[in-house]
């Protein structure tokens, strides 16, 4: 552990036992080997709500080859049945992210399945797998010396020679991660039924809803017992040690569940998280991280969803937090985000937006963690059913490296995996990951710096990065799977601040992103299907400005254009470079203002200019309200009467880029797309967030044109983004077709 990270765990253990206040508990998102249950339980909204039967919920989430009377022989090898639609040439994110796959008890097992893993190891951009040292059965896998374990019956070591296991990968460069299921555990409830979850109507062991003991959270000779399996496997040589099931339970007759404490959520709390510390001072002495497997819902609740699971108090203690970030796990959508009630149809923006959360929470409590997601590589059994295209799957990797993410886990109970979905190392050498043409300033980052730190966590730099002269942009090799960047400025002034770029710091902006081989559009081009127009090797950009302010667009006394003002540089860069940097940009303004753009004068003029320079006009409603608090037809009234004010000043131009302020949408967000107020009608074809990231191009199927993100163009943000966006394989190129 790092001295910061041991400094969080001293500031974070004397608070353990301050009072928390009981909250409604919320919808659950099931964990790597959790399934949703139908039983009547007060404390889990959405699986009342749940409409399958429990052996198909079974059969979608739970491991179906962990049966102890499902023999290894027997396990089918069939591939997923998913139609290939490419082969990936590219990895997402750097050569340093984990990229895992997961392997059962039963599958260390199966001499097939264990050939059908090594095989991917070595001839994929899989370099990590998750074993299960202790299963969902309770097993251990390996020749175990732990005392309780033996005597409970545990040790059902699946392979013997653990060590040549072991060793294969680590002559293979693999990251190992020791999986240990801590309190689901039938062979220790039946072993110490006195340490076990009690049934209160019964008092036998309470059993979920297979059948299988859990074991009591707050007694602490469960600890012990997973604590000395955690260090085993660390003398074992694992790379990580990874908890799962570290939590109260959720499926099954609930009420009738009793413990050794009062089940409050401030015991609860207590319980996990001074376990939790524990574990990481027994580990303290090996060389091993320390990882936990949360629910999906925990990056975004700040109570402990009647689990014990309270991600602030517990990312002190940890190296790695793995949120298992299931689309389908996701029943009620993402929280507060209505537009993503269908979660299972945004693969890319449930992972992205969930990693997101979690680091921005660790920045407080553990800058140094890592967040690392489980991913689904199973089929939906919430919404549809369906089963993820491999482009799907990857868009998830997509979303967990773009929001800073160390990598990503593939979770499959099956261990079969969509290998459709996997970069093959035989044509990952032979695809250029770096710009044909490129200066040290422009490299891909080597570090993971950018990926632990929080988009906008410091609001302003003194300075940007200045980067080496050179003679020449960058040029890439063709990727259309890419995402995009659409930058966000406000005020261009003398001083930085939150708000404001200064002159200076814009034309360094520009001559930046010229010389890494962007090349600006439209945001209406973007929807209309001219990225093909933007020269191959080059990467498209959008540049955007909000609110219409002076410092955007000033006339001088002598009629000309301020040159330090965001028109005259962006004129100024044009004339330095008219084949490699045209003059194109979107002007969000405010029509209802009274200054659009400060100059009352010379409203009509400068917006004809910009029209006619070949830049955009968009709206940014009448008056900038928060549309969440207005009545429908006042949010009609701002968004279908700054459209038409805008085109009647710029007659035979049509305005269809809207810009949301404040990024908070009306109540109904449909509103946005088209309407009426009083005979007034609107369509627009796109509308921007205030924040949120790189964007799906749009030829993607998680590309949202009413929801699309943006970088705020403040220093600490272009920094990460841009160098994210430098990350073999993460952006768009176009191939000029």
């Amino acid at each position: 552990m790092s001295t910061h990270h041991k400094l969080y765990r001293l500031l974070f253990a004397g608070v353990i036992g301050i009072f928390l206040t009981l909250l409604a508990s919320p919808a659950l998102a099931s964990g790597p080997g959790d399934i949703s249950s139908c039983e009547d339980d007060e404390v889990l909204r959405h699986i009342k709500q749940c409409k399958l039967p429990r052996f198909r919920l079974t059969e979608a989430c739970r491991d179906l080859n962990d049966r102890p009377e499902a023999p290894a022989a027997a396990v089918n090898l069939e591939l997923n049945v998913v139609a290939p639609t490419k082969v990936f040439t590219q990895q997402i994110g750097g050569p340093d992210l984990i990229r895992g796959a997961y392997m059962t008890y039963y599958a260390l097992a199966s001499e097939q399945l264990r050939t059908h893993v090594q095989n991917l190891l070595t001839t994929t951009e899989l370099n990590a797998v998750v074993m299960d040292v202790k299963g969902d059965r309770g097993y251990i896998a390996y020749p175990t010396t732990v005392i309780t374990a033996t005597q409970i019956g545990a040790a059902k070591a699946v392979i013997k020679d653990w060590d040549t296991w072991m060793q294969w990968m680590e002559d293979n460069n693999i990251y190992t991660i020791a999986r240990i299921v801590v309190f689901k555990d039938e062979p220790l409830a039946a072993g110490h039924p006195e340490w076990a979850v009690i049934d209160g109507e019964t008092d036998e062991i309470w059993r979920d809803k297979e059948g299988l003991g859990w074991m009591d959270p707050f007694r602490e000779e469960v600890w012990d017992y997973n604590i000395a399996l955690a260090v085993e496997a660390a003398q074992h040589g694992f790379d990580e040690i990874q908890y799962d099931y570290v939590r109260f339970p959720t499926d099954g007759k609930i009420k009738q569940a009793g413990f050794s404490n009062e089940n409050n959520q401030q015991n609860r709390i207590a319980a996990i998280t001074e376990f939790i510390i524990r574990t990481e001072a027994a580990l303290e002495p090996y060389d091993v991280k320390f990882a936990i497997d949360t629910f999906g819902l925990t990056p975004w609740r700040k109570d402990d969803m009647g689990i014990g699971q309270q991600i602030d108090y517990l990312m002190p203690h940890l190296d790695v937090l793995s949120p298992m970030l299931y689309p389908s796990t996701f029943a009620d959508g993402l929280p507060r985000l209505p537009e993503y009630a269908i979660a299972i149809a945004f693969p890319y923006e449930v992972v992205n937006k969930s990693v997101i959360k979690a680091i921005e929470r660790a920045q407080v409590v553990n800058p140094d963690i890592e967040i690392r997601p489980w991913i689904q590589d199973f089929g939906d059994y919430a919404f549809d059913r369906r089963i993820y295209t491999p482009e799907e799957i990857r868009l998830q990797m997509q979303g967990a490296a773009d929001g800073g993410a160390s990598g990503w886990m593939l979770w499959d109970p099956r261990v079969k995996f969509t290998t459709e979905a996997l970069v093959p190392l035989a044509v990952l050498s032979a695809a250029p990951s770096t710009p044909a043409t490129q200066t040290d300033a422009t490299a891909p980052s080597s570090n993971n710096q950018a990926s632990d730190t929080l988009p906008g966590a410091a609001t302003q730099s003194a300075a940007p990065l200045q980067p080496a002269p050179v003679t020449s942009p960058a040029v890439y090799t063709p990727n259309l799977n890419g995402r995009l960047m659409v930058l966000e400025y406000h005020r261009i002034g003398e001083t930085e601040e939150r708000w404001q770029r200064t002159s200076d710091n814009f034309r360094a902006d520009l001559q930046r992103l010229w010389a890494e081989g962007y090349y600006p559009v439209n945001m209406r081009d973007v929807l209309e299907g001219k990225l093909s127009e933007v020269p191959a090797g080059k990467r498209p950009i959008v540049l955007t400005f909000d609110d219409g302010t002076e410092g955007q667009f000033r006339i001088l006394p002598d009629d000309s254009v301020d040159p330090d003002s965001a028109v005259g540089i962006l004129l100024a860069f044009h004339q330095q470079h008219p084949d490699e940097w045209p003059l194109r940009a979107t002007f969000y303004v405010l029509p209802g203002s009274g200054h659009i753009f400060g100059q009352s004068e010379w409203v009509d003029q400068k917006l004809q200019m910009l029209v006619d320079w070949g830049m955009e006009v968009g709206s940014h409603t009448m008056t900038h309200p928060k549309l969440s608090q207005l009545s429908v037809e006042d949010a009609k009234k701002e968004l279908a009467l700054s459209k038409a004010a805008l085109e009647e000043r710029l007659p035979g131009y049509e305005v269809v880029s809207l810009c949301i302020p404040y990024g908070l949408y009306p109540e109904d967000d449909l509103l946005v797309v088209s309407g009426t107020y009083q005979g007034t009608p609107y369509l627009y074809s796109s509308a921007v967030e205030v924040t949120g990231g790189l964007t799906s191009p749009p030829n993607s199927s998680s590309f949202n044109p009413y929801h699309i993100p943006r970088v705020q163009a403040i220093q600490s943000e272009l920094d990460i983004w841009l160098s994210r966006a430098n990350k073999p394989g993460v952006y768009y190129v176009s191939d000029g077709k």
